[in-house]
């Protein structure tokens, strides 16, 4: 008897032991909820897309305000494509590598299914705000997302931003 109890609380602590799962937000939907970035000193709000299905799902069906838009997060370094499928908000798309600097602005039409290619192999953060919000900010190529910033974001949604290489 004493062996049954040893192997079921072995088995419920390794059954713990695993990745934790992102604690959701205040608000119970954390993938909605904007969060406060920097970007060359500019402050903007941006949610958070981490997952496949966040990312999949990005800005559709929302029309981000002047300053808020998507910050979209990845593991490894990656060459980035990106459509509009219904987003009715023309947007533009930053493409970063891992030390936050700015590599491409490309602006993209609201409902167009044509890809737009990060143009680089080397993305690991790609923003999408509105059109026309990097130039009007003055931003240009070597532009630096500040990764603290990245970083207090991504605990704030309950993920360990070491796991996801940063």
């Amino acid at each position: 008897m004493r062996f049954l109890w040893a192997f079921l609380a072995l088995a419920l602590l390794s059954a713990c032991g695993g990745e934790k799962v992102p604690a959701p937000a205040a608000d119970g939907e954390p993938f909605t909820r904007a969060y406060q970035l920097k970007l060359d000193g500019k402050v903007l709000l941006a949610r958070i897309a981490v997952t496949e299905m966040e990312k999949t799902q990005g800005l559709m069906g929302v029309s981000p305000s002047s300053d808020e838009g998507m910050l979209f997060v990845y593991t490894t370094n990656t060459h980035a494509r990106f459509w509009m499928k219904d987003t009715p908000a023309d947007l533009d798309i930053a493409f970063f590598d891992r030390e936050g600097r700015l590599l491409k602005v490309a602006t993209m039409r609201a409902y167009d299914t044509e890809v737009t290619d990060s143009g680089s192999d080397r993305v690991r953060f790609a923003l999408e705000m509105r059109a026309g919000w990097f130039s009007q900010q003055g931003m240009r190529e070597g532009a630096k997302l500040d990764l603290y910033s990245v970083v207090n974001a991504l605990r704030a949604r309950g993920f360990n931003p070491t796991k996801l290489g940063l």
